[in-house]
């Protein structure tokens, strides 16, 4: 019954919460294959220049999840469609959303086109050099672009150290706010198109060293993109990403073929000013969508007009595996140790937006920390129209009994909803282990031995009930025997007196 209750509990809508685990380790097993390797796409290589993890880690984040380097919390979304970051809300909290948190996303492969009418030359310049700057950064450190102010995007990509109480940018904690780490290396190109042309290549693009210095953004570039390299065509030798692997999905492993999106900024002079960047208008499509439609490029700030940030208003989608015939069953967001860490200890010191640093006190794990503590994790689907509230689908994990179930979501049928980082199917000793199988073992047992005491013991209410029957013995066993004796020997004695 709890089992089939949280199971109900766990659900909103079309989509359901299908398993909470750490992937880490759930995943472990004596002679484990070797885990994921960050191979950058060379395209990007040449013209941004050589990718490189985070200075201190000396691996991506991508890399530390497939090679089980660092506890990963997993949740597993069951559904129909594609989720991303506006669809899916995952954050800590007690009672409410208080630190959101990023799960780890697809990488983008965009073909751009910049292109404009006469007299916007100067303005597709700034345009090409903010696209060129966010996507090489993004290839640098496997990080995605999501847009913010200056002191955050440079935490974010590791320009200045976080703003915790640890001065060092070698590791994630202390960050204003999360990142998404990608799951895979992403690509880009660009096409330029009427009167605007491809500025010359940049002498330096960070090669001389093996952690991020200036010209690692002041080199960023990007190709020219070839014929063939246009939305809906597939990537020709694209390094693999993170494998993810379900227990539905028994075949070989699935490659999912890697595409290009286009993504077109088209550039006007529309608008009313008496400058370019007052006159300046952009529209913006991702592949059929419209995500601008002359819109002001440059906004109105406190010194000089600010360009709008167009590759933050690219979606972003989170990763999705199943088997053959429905690979988008599964919606898997993985959420590195560190964000929960960081998430964690802001909420121990009641200071949610106040970054804390890279040294964990008294706090080690906090994947483990939050599957013994459910009632601080939300996650939240977007209700069908977008109208109501988000329910949090994480209070199926929540037990009312006093124990920490929440591993699972408590679903009978729990091997097809573990998705792990593996080349192979979950096992079943990995199963029982993420769906914490032990545990739930003996709460079967305990409940089958509680109810079959309780059978036997309704049966046998009635002796309890029911008077017990009285009898009248009209004589002792043996009684009569013993009385025929003794008067035997009563007359024997009489013979011999009387004599």
């Amino acid at each position: 019954m709890f089992l089939l209750l949280t199971t109900a509990l766990a659900a909103q809508g079309d989509w359901k919460l299908a398993g909470v685990y750490d992937a880490t380790a759930a995943a472990w097993a004596p002679g484990l294959e070797e885990g994921y390797t960050w191979r950058p796409h060379a395209g990007m290589s040449t013209s941004c220049g050589p990718a490189k993890s985070p200075d201190g880690l000396g691996v991506f984040e991508a890399e530390a999840v497939g090679s089980r380097l660092t506890p990963v919390l997993a949740v597993v979304l069951r559904g129909e469609g594609r989720l991303g970051p506006d669809d899916v809300r995952v954050s800590l909290g007690r009672g409410k959303p208080e630190i959101l948190l990023q799960p780890m996303v697809e990488p983008r492969h965009l073909a751009i086109t910049v292109q404009g009418e006469s007299g916007t030359e100067r303005v597709a310049q700034l345009v090409r050099t903010q696209l060129e700057t966010e996507t090489c950064m993004e290839h640098k450190t496997g990080r995605a672009w999501t847009g913010h102010d200056a002191t955050r995007v440079r935490q974010a990509f590791l320009l200045d150290p976080p703003a915790g109480s640890d001065r060092s940018r070698k590791f994630f904690g202390g960050q204003t706010d999360p990142v998404p780490g990608l799951i895979g290396p992403p690509d880009a190109c660009l096409r330029i198109t009427g009167d605007n042309a491809l500025r010359a290549d940049a002498q330096g693009r960070g090669e001389g060293s093996l952690t991020l210095v200036p010209t690692d953004v002041w080199g960023a570039s990007l190709r020219r993109c070839a014929e063939n390299e246009v939305g809906g065509n597939v990537l020709a030798d694209a390094p693999q990403w993170l494998p993810l692997r379900s227990g539905d999905d028994s075949g070989p492993l699935y490659v999912q073929p890697k595409r290009w999106a286009s993504l077109e900024v088209d550039l006007t002079l529309a608008g009313t000013g008496e400058t370019d960047e007052e006159r300046a208008r952009v529209s913006l499509t991702y592949g059929d969508a419209a995500l601008m439609a002359d819109r002001a490029l440059f906004v109105p700030t406190d010194t000089v007009p600010g360009m709008i940030d167009l590759l933050a208003v690219v979606p972003e989608v989170y990763p999705a595996t199943g088997p053959e015939g429905d690979r988008d069953r599964y919606t898997v967001l993985l959420i590195p140790d560190w964000q929960l860490v960081e998430g964690l200890r802001r909420l121990e010191k009641d200071a949610p937006d106040k970054p804390r640093g890279t040294t964990a006190e008294k706090l080690a794990d906090g994947v483990s920390t939050v599957l013994s503590n459910p009632e601080l994790l939300l996650v939240q689907v977007a209700p069908a129209g977008r109208t109501g509230d988000w329910a949090n689908l994480a209070t199926g994990m929540d037990s009312t009994i006093g124990q920490p179930w929440g591993y699972t979501v408590g679903s009978l049928d729990g091997r097809s909803h573990i998705v792990l980082p593996l080349r192979t199917p979950p096992t079943w000793d990995q199963t029982l282990r993420a769906q914490r199988g032990d545990v739930h073992a003996a709460l079967l047992a305990g409940m089958v031995a509680l109810f079959a005491g309780l059978l036997l013991g309704v049966r046998r209410l009635q002796d309890v009930l029911n008077p017990t029957p009285e009898e009248r013995a009209h004589y002792w066993p043996g009684l009569e025997s013993v009385n025929v004796h003794d008067n035997a020997n009563n007359d024997a004695i009489e013979k011999e007196e009387g004599k």
